[in-house]
């Protein structure tokens, strides 16, 4: 056991630094299973490499890395301490991330009405095993994820959960953000026709949650939130408005974007008025505006997937959409997003 002042030593010895001034993701999901030619000695490793030599051709110094958001059984067989150990090849390019695959499953298999003391007893001791193998946040953690295929997961769960409440006090006590995938559903309305054309795991009506959401901010306000994927709609809800609100009321609450190619999608009925961008890749003006009002409070996640070979098979390609969003906006506000705001929230030195 370290003495205080070894530890203290140790910790500060196992913060990344940045080096240079290059861009920061903040989240990235490398699936080792995906792709990969027969007989790759190591999957994870190679992906891995593919995601860095895809940071290096985009000027991305950093990324934040982590299972996806779902306990499978080739998660099991790799428990996310195994994962994080497997990135230090990497060491200060790729950080790690966990809770996807643990306390995120354990949110959404106990019921919010039979949260026991030993359940929250065992939750916390998972969440310190994460910490001591050195996540950089609690992520990807879910409340509402659609299925938008046959092999995609249908995720829900109310935001104000007695274990995400837990997970906030956490957060705020090991001052490290929590990474949250969250659809907006401001009232109680039918599940858009697409979705239900995408997969039948989406049910026919949602519940609402953007209220609260609002009440697992406000439970802890050191406990720093980021939003993920803010600017790619599957409700047709999450306007710029909405988010501009939920900005000015909560402080602890930050907005990662990312760039949108998914005309598939688009095609087949998804809303494309709320979209950070257009077909053609061009920012449109009301977020571009609500970026420039709150010039601390957005970053950039591009939730790119990496196999053995590069981009993993069947996935959205966002990662190059992502890098272009910053050439559209001003010099000063595209080093804060892309760089300067992840090096905070995410404790960064």
């Amino acid at each position: 056991m370290p003495t205080k002042n070894g530890f203290v030593v140790a910790l500060l010895l196992s913060l990344p630094c940045l080096a240079g001034d290059g861009w920061i993701d903040t989240h990235v999901h490398v699936k080792p299973q995906m792709g990969g030619r027969p007989g790759t000695e190591n999957p994870l490793a190679a992906a891995a490499q593919a995601l860095v030599d895809k940071m290096d051709a985009n000027g991305v110094e950093v990324s934040l890395v982590m299972p996806p958001p779902r306990g499978s059984e080739e998660q099991k067989a790799l428990p996310e301490e195994q994962f994080a150990a497997a990135l230090g090849r990497h060491k200060g390019r790729l950080l790690f991330v966990g809770g996807g695959s643990s306390l995120n499953c354990a949110i959404h298999e106990t019921d919010a009405s039979k949260v026991s003391d030993e359940t929250r007893a065992q939750f916390e001791r998972d969440a310190v095993k994460l910490v001591r193998a050195g996540t950089r946040a609690f992520g990807e953690m879910c409340v509402l994820h659609f299925a938008l295929g046959p092999e995609h997961p249908f995720e829900s769960v109310p935001p104000d959960h007695p274990l995400y409440l837990l997970l906030a006090d956490l957060a705020a006590k090991h001052d490290i953000p929590i990474d949250l995938h969250i659809e907006a559903v401001p009232e109680d309305m039918a599940t858009p026709d697409f979705l239900l054309r995408a997969s039948e795991k989406n049910p026919k009506r949602l519940e609402a949650n953007v209220e609260r959401f609002e009440k697992l901010l406000a439970h802890n306000r050191k406990a720093r939130i980021v939003w993920q994927h803010v600017g790619w709609d599957n409700t047709g809800r999450q306007t710029p408005e909405l988010v501009r609100g939920l900005l000015e009321r909560n402080p602890n609450l930050f907005a990662a974007i990312h760039g949108v190619n998914e005309p598939k999608l688009t095609k087949l009925g998804r809303p494309g008025e709320t979209l950070l961008n257009d077909d053609a890749g061009r920012l449109q003006p009301e977020w571009k505006k609500l970026v420039a009002e709150f010039p601390d409070r957005f970053l950039l996640g591009s939730d790119q997937f990496f196999g053995p070979d590069g981009y993993a098979e069947r996935m959205p390609v966002n990662y190059d959409p992502t890098w272009e969003v910053l050439k559209q906006l001003p010099a000063e506000l595209a080093k804060k997003v892309g760089r300067e705001n992840a090096s905070r929230v995410y404790g960064l030195k």
